[in-house]
């Protein structure tokens, strides 16, 4: 009995080791996932920062056009001219508007999308957005 008991309890010792390592490769993969994750949306934050910058400097070309047209349409005489460079004016100014529009819902998209909180410890609880839609989790990690 003394030995049946023994073969169990290293048996038990093998399973409860497998199940260990299992639990730490999943542990693993998981904190791998939160870094790719991380990487990902930081990436996606800069590209945005990008198109922010884009969008504000689309709009002051715009808008530096649009003005100079407007010194145009000040100066004409005829009337032809004048409507040409209202035309015109009105225009670079739409585009300008549309630059820093897009410039701008840029520039918040990538402050909110950008990750603030650091990677937390394995166990520690913590409230976050949801990455895909609106609303708020609590995430556990073990």
């Amino acid at each position: 009995e003394a030995a049946e008991a023994q073969r169990r309890a290293a048996a038990e010792r093998e399973a409860a080791q497998r199940a260990e390592e299992a639990s730490q490769l999943q542990l693993q993969a998981a904190y791998d996932d939160a870094l790719t994750a991380r990487r990902r949306m930081q990436v996606t934050s800069f590209a945005l920062g990008g198109v922010a910058v884009a969008g504000a400097s689309v709009g002051t070309l715009f808008g530096l056009q649009s003005r100079s047209a407007r010194t145009t349409f000040n100066a004409a005489t005829d009337p032809e001219t004048k409507r040409t460079a209202a035309d015109l004016t009105r225009s670079k100014a739409l585009l300008a508007d549309i630059g820093f529009g897009v410039g701008l819902a840029s520039a918040v998209a990538a402050i909110l999308l950008y990750p603030k909180e650091p990677l937390p410890e394995p166990g520690e609880a913590r409230v976050t957005l949801a990455p895909h839609g609106a609303g708020a989790g609590v995430e556990v990690s073990f």
